[in-house]
């Protein structure tokens, strides 16, 4: 079993807004706690943002009795009630539409596997020599993905990528988590603030984890995403279609990945 983080602050931002998380259960090393906030740049203090959620999450793994894991709907609860703590906290605290973050994270468990996310940071499964992404992007520009209009690759060329339509601090209407349970058969399930994907293709991540040493694999994504050299062109298409595009550039964010292989 391998479970690695990384982070890195880019070559642009001032500090580094992203947390990360990962622990085995003090119980049961069978238990695995996974789990990634990008604080919101936009927003001033979004490195508080996101190391609040993250280490009240963390408290809650490390503190629960084993028997909370053999129970999902128990575990569903006892996370919302963290993530909504979380949320009013920061409201009560920073005021409404000043300070936020996203949430993407996971409970592997004995037979089945839990992720919980909130924003357009991104959980994958690699399964069968194929990465899938599990957890859809709250964001405004995933829509233009999911109604067929765009494809995922683009939308890295819109200039409002980085508006999302859910997360935690922000407003207590927009702390809406999603719930996905997957079964257990993957290889390895991979988490990425979206300083990785929004630079990076599915298929390049795909082609990376597929041609590193397990090791490593964290490690080439996110330098990867930070330090290429390569250059963006926007395609015609989305020229002729769509106003507000951008050229985008690696190390633009922060770039942040966590890394479980059974």
């Amino acid at each position: 079993m391998l479970l690695q983080t990384k982070t890195d602050i880019g070559k642009f931002r001032e500090r580094n807004e992203d947390f990360i998380a990962v622990s085995r259960h003090p119980m049961s090393e069978d238990i695995v706690f996974m789990c990634l906030a990008d604080g919101m740049g936009g927003g001033i203090h979004g490195d508080v943002a996101s190391e609040t959620v993250v280490k009240a999450l963390y408290n809650l793994f490390m503190e629960s009795d084993i028997s909370i894991f053999d129970d999902i709907n128990l575990l569903k609860k006892k996370t919302d009630e963290v993530i909504n703590s979380c949320d009013k906290l920061l409201i009560s605290k920073f005021g409404e539409n000043s300070i936020g973050t996203t949430l993407c994270m996971g409970y592997v468990l004995r037979d089945k596997t839990l992720i919980i996310n909130i924003g357009d940071s991104r959980c994958y499964k690699y399964e069968d020599d194929k990465l899938i992404q599990v957890t859809e992007d709250d964001s405004e520009v995933f829509r233009l993905y999911k109604n067929g209009s765009v494809s995922k690759d683009d939308l890295k060329y819109f200039g409002i990528n980085n508006i999302i339509t859910k997360c935690i601090g922000l407003r207590s209407d927009l702390c809406d988590p999603t719930y996905y349970e997957l079964n257990n058969s993957y290889d390895m399930l991979l988490f990425f603030s979206d300083g990785v994907t929004d630079l990076l293709s599915d298929i390049e991540i795909e082609d990376i984890i597929k041609h590193s040493d397990n090791n490593l694999i964290l490690e080439n994504i996110i330098d990867r995403a930070v330090n290429s050299t390569d250059n963006f062109i926007i395609p015609k298409y989305l020229k002729d279609k769509y106003e507000y595009l951008v050229e985008p550039f690696y190390g633009k964010d922060n770039a942040s990945g966590i890394i479980f292989i059974k």
